[in-house]
């Protein structure tokens, strides 16, 4: 057994330390079964630019931002008259 005060000597029970890309796997591992979905995007500059003025003014996150935008989005097409939106969700079930 390894003194508790011995700094020098390495814990052989310890397991090895993960590196980058074993951390990295570990985590989209924890992610997949998260309730979320990972999406990656480029935006033109002037519409990034737009979305960090509004990250900025509201606070809180882009994900939280892009997640009140796209709901309110939803709701609305949703809500209009012989919705496109309503007839291709009701097509899918």
């Amino acid at each position: 057994m390894k003194d508790a005060n011995d700094k020098k000597t390495i814990d052989m029970l310890k397991p090895a330390p993960l590196s980058n890309s074993e951390r990295q796997r570990a985590y989209r591992e924890r992610r997949k079964s998260d309730a979320s979905q990972r999406l990656d995007v480029y935006l033109d500059k002037s519409v990034a630019d737009q979305l960090a003025d509004i990250v900025g003014a509201a606070g809180g996150s882009q994900k939280d931002v892009l997640t009140r935008l796209i709901d309110k989005e939803y709701k609305r097409l949703y809500a209009v008259k012989n919705s496109r939106l309503k007839k291709y969700i009701e097509s899918k079930g």
